[in-house]
């Protein structure tokens, strides 16, 4: 199982939208797909079940109940989901650097059983935002084409640096993407510029525009690429799904791939 964080402390960057729809494009590429909703405003959570958190198996589970085997709630086909709530936000207030690695524990039992992890963030750089750093093994920095969103970029880097050399040394950055971005103004020419100064090839190539129609998606209980295909969004994000793929060694079409090697077994 290769484990995302989808990592921002500024809110507002789209973590969450990215994270929704992501989770449901490589659930229909026919991957097994673990949601963890690590942000005490459980937005993820919202957009994918209608359940009553008390009720579901929570990502504060994974911290409180430390060696237990923890069961997700099954979404859909492929794909399944540990809920954020409120209980997170008491994480952060905690002393004990233990903590870190509780996150990354809870979830390795189930490491032979989905292909792939996306744990949704908070907006923070405090305990548990390192806890979702410590469980993964790439970041995707989803940014807004501004001045302030760029400068907290610097504290996460530093932030991730000291995770790899305590923690988790094989933590990488998958990439940057800018989200909400405008096309045709000086602003988005200006933060391209800067971004890829400071992520340079990591930054996927394709910006993703601003539009209501991404957002509209978590209440509409779809993805982008079903519910809008062909709009500017739609046809962005199926260039950030192929590209993020590719950086994983991973097929567009999981379903295709399995089906041709057992054809090819067969023969």
């Amino acid at each position: 199982m290769l484990t995302i964080t989808i990592a921002n402390q500024k809110g507002g960057a789209g973590k969450t939208t990215i994270t929704h729809n992501l989770g449901r494009a490589l659930a229909a590429a026919g991957y097994r797909v673990l949601l963890v909703d690590a942000d005490p405003q459980a937005n993820l959570t919202e957009s994918f079940t209608d359940a009553a958190v008390e009720n579901l198996p929570k990502t504060s589970d994974l911290f409180r109940r430390r060696g237990t085997l923890l069961e997700p709630h099954p979404i859909r086909d492929r794909v399944a989901l540990f809920a954020g709530d409120d209980e997170l936000a008491m994480i952060e207030h905690t002393n004990d650097i233990e903590v870190f690695e509780f996150l990354r524990d809870g979830l390795a039992p189930l490491r032979e059983r989905f292909d792939l992890c996306l744990i949704d963030s908070p907006p923070s750089l405090g305990f548990l935002a390192v806890s979702t750093y410590v469980a993964a093994r790439y970041l995707v920095v989803p940014l807004n084409p501004d001045t302030y969103s760029f400068s907290a970029t610097a504290k996460l880097l530093r932030k991730m640096s000291a995770v790899r050399s305590r923690w988790n040394p094989s933590l990488e950055i998958l990439g940057a993407i800018l989200n909400n971005a405008k096309p045709g103004t000086n602003l988005l020419e200006e933060a391209l510029t800067d971004l890829r100064q400071t992520f340079g090839e990591a930054l996927f190539p394709v910006p993703l525009p601003s539009s209501v129609r991404m957002p509209e998606t978590a209440s509409r209980n779809t993805s982008i690429l079903d519910y809008a295909p062909d709009s500017a969004a739609g046809q962005a994000f199926e260039s950030f799904v192929t590209e993020f793929l590719r950086r994983l060694g991973l097929p567009r079409n999981a379903v295709a791939t399995a089906t041709d090697r057992k054809s090819d077994e067969a023969a």
